[in-house]
């Protein structure tokens, strides 16, 4: 068994030897210091990164014309990379959108996201045959040789050529943005969101007014139009009203609630619309939904009064119309009945603003 103390200075070491007799110590002093070894040991590395620099030295570095056919063929696979990711990000996230998204109300960018991860698991099936149609391209080899491929300039050129391939790939996948309803999902959202209110509001609304039919309209900007997309108890799916005809037009342009317990004698009334439904009106509460809360809310249902408003304005912004059709068992609307409408317009005029659906 031997036992060895190093130390920085020349100190001898001591070798134990056991022998059946006696135990003899030997005394063998270092040939060389430590300080010496590590000396030895960073000129030996100091050499060798010489000898590697000389190495590197004496490769040949590519020519101009190598370098371009590198580039290229480093470009080339990654344009057909890129292409197949954004197309299949771009198809796939639309159509989750306008189908998942629209059903759980997920957001655009989660339905992008999921999305990536179709365009991900394709680039990992398909990715071999891609790199199979480059190859059957035919492009011409660089015929590097392997020291060569290890240079900086090399590595710059090839990964320069992939940068720019991809980017190349990726514009070329957004075409199919020319081909897709970007608008569409959010429409459908829209329109699931208007839904909503109309069957949470409306639908007992009218239930609690005791009324034969309950009709929400809402304003819509780029055609100046009214509309509504249910009827309570009508087969009609959507209904458009201009704003300068009818009660309901009469008053959105006024901006005052209305009641009207005889109708066909009303000059804003239009019998066509019945004649049309196959209906008959007997009496028409109308509320409007206002962006703004008036100050004087009490006296526009009480006195029917113009409303108000803290900032002066001379015009309220409606945002559309409630309107409570028949009165059941032939009763006619009052006060109360319009009271509970202004609820109802006021949870709509929230819902709209929160949604900015105006």
């Amino acid at each position: 068994m031997v036992i060895s103390l190093l130390s920085r200075r020349r100190i001898p070491f001591l070798v134990r030897r056991r022998t059946s007799s006696c135990i003899i110590f030997t005394v063998k002093k270092m040939q060389k210091p430590l300080g010496s070894c590590k000396r030895d040991m960073c000129s030996t590395i100091v050499e060798e990164g010489k000898e590697s620099k000389l190495e590197a030295e004496d490769v040949p570095m590519p020519t101009s014309k190598q370098l371009r056919i590198h580039f290229i063929h480093c470009a080339v696979p990654m344009v057909g990379f890129g292409f197949m990711d954004n197309m299949v990000m771009l198809t796939a996230g639309d159509l989750i959108d306008n189908t998942i998204g629209v059903k759980f109300g997920l957001a655009t960018l989660t339905a992008a996201a999921f999305g990536q991860i179709c365009s991900d698991v394709s680039g990992i099936a398909f990715g071999g045959i891609v790199e199979d149609l480059t190859t059957r391209l035919g492009l011409p080899v660089p015929n590097l040789l392997p020291k060569q491929r290890r240079l900086p300039k090399v590595k710059f050129t090839g990964n320069l050529g992939m940068i720019c391939g991809v980017v190349i790939g990726c514009i070329l996948g957004m075409v199919s943005l020319l081909f897709l309803d970007t608008g569409a999902a959010e429409r459908a959202k829209h329109e699931k969101e208007v839904e909503t209110i109309f069957n949470l509001v409306l639908d007992h609304g009218h239930k609690v007014i005791h009324c034969d039919r309950a009709s929400l309209f809402i304003f819509d900007k780029e055609e100046n139009v009214l509309w509504s997309k249910i009827a309570t108890g009508a087969e009609e799916e959507k209904i458009v009203v201009p704003i300068d005809t009818g009660l309901i037009g009469l008053c959105f342009r006024t901006g005052k609630p209305l009641i009207v317990n005889k109708p066909y004698a009303h000059p804003e009334f239009h019998k066509d619309v019945d004649q049309k439904l196959g209906y008959k009106t007997r009496t028409v509460l109308c509320y409007p939904i206002y962006a703004e809360e008036p100050d004087n809310i009490d006296e526009i249902n009480e006195k029917n009064q113009k409303p108000h408003f803290q900032n002066n304005k001379a015009e309220p912004e409606v945002l559309g119309v409630v309107q409570m059709l028949n009165k059941e068992n032939d009763k006619v609307f009052c006060v109360d009945d319009l009271k509970i409408t202004e609820m109802l317009a006021y949870h709509v005029s929230m819902f709209l603003k929160n949604k900015k659906m105006y």
